[in-house]
């Protein structure tokens, strides 16, 4: 099988995490989506220890009206389709990355990076981050099929394996501790800055991220964002 960077070790092998799809053909609200990330064919974005492991490249297939595979990345767009489409249920928790992801105005918010950590823990640990906030607002995670075709420049393995060390050891602890977590705060700003507060007193990022989201969201108020209304307000 496979798995995506962020995916806990532990979790791998577990049948829960594997998950199933629930309903089918069923039109997305668009209004309800946080983040959309899209697949990647050929070098996508897997663990070191994956590619230590499992050969490339990987194609996601997904089936057309006539049962036949397409892929659509090799595809012209006019706009993103749906089609194939993939909603984590709010209730869940699922990595996403950096990489060909959209947030949604509503979702602005969630864009900023922790730094203290590696590049190969960040973009990951930002979507853990929001994720117990989408799932306050009534927001979802969305994968896409691919819409791009990735050629990886050439990387040394085990050094970005040593970069993930985070994932593997942290990441497990950090989703026990999201899944149960509930902002007491009845705003997105306050709620995300107490959040980020309580993960620097846990181990996962420095004070300097700390006050950088202090920082962040102090700009979003000034630019005049709205941040959406968290579902205990509406």
């Amino acid at each position: 099988g496979s798995w995506a960077r962020g995916l806990p070790l532990q979790d791998i092998q577990e049948k829960s995490t594997h998950g199933k799809v629930v309903q089918e053909n069923v039109d997305i609200d668009m209004n309800s989506v946080a983040v959309m990330q899209f697949c990647a064919n050929e070098n996508p974005d897997i663990d070191a220890i994956h590619r230590l492991v499992h050969p490339l490249p990987m194609t996601f297939h997904l089936p057309n009206s006539n049962g036949k595979n397409k892929n659509p990345e090799n595809q012209q767009r006019e706009q993103i389709s749906t089609y194939g489409s993939l909603v984590v249920p709010s209730e869940n928790l699922a990595p996403y990355n950096a990489q060909a992801t959209l947030h949604t105005h509503k979702a602005m918010w969630g864009l900023l990076l922790p730094f203290t950590v590696t590049g190969r823990v960040s973009d990951i640990w930002r979507g853990y981050f929001a994720e117990p906030i989408f799932r306050d607002l009534g927001l979802s995670l969305t994968f896409l099929p691919p819409a791009i075709l990735q050629e990886r420049n050439e990387h040394n393995y085990l050094a970005d394996m040593h970069a993930e060390l985070d994932l593997y050891f942290k990441g497990g602890k950090l989703l026990e501790f999201l899944s149960t977590w509930s902002s007491p705060a009845d705003n997105v700003p306050e709620s995300m800055e107490m959040l980020w507060i309580e993960l620097y007193e846990r181990g996962y990022i420095e004070l300097n991220d700390v006050k950088v989201v202090q920082l962040w969201l102090a700009a979003l108020l000034e630019i005049g964002y709205e941040f959406p209304v968290l579902k205990k307000q509406q």
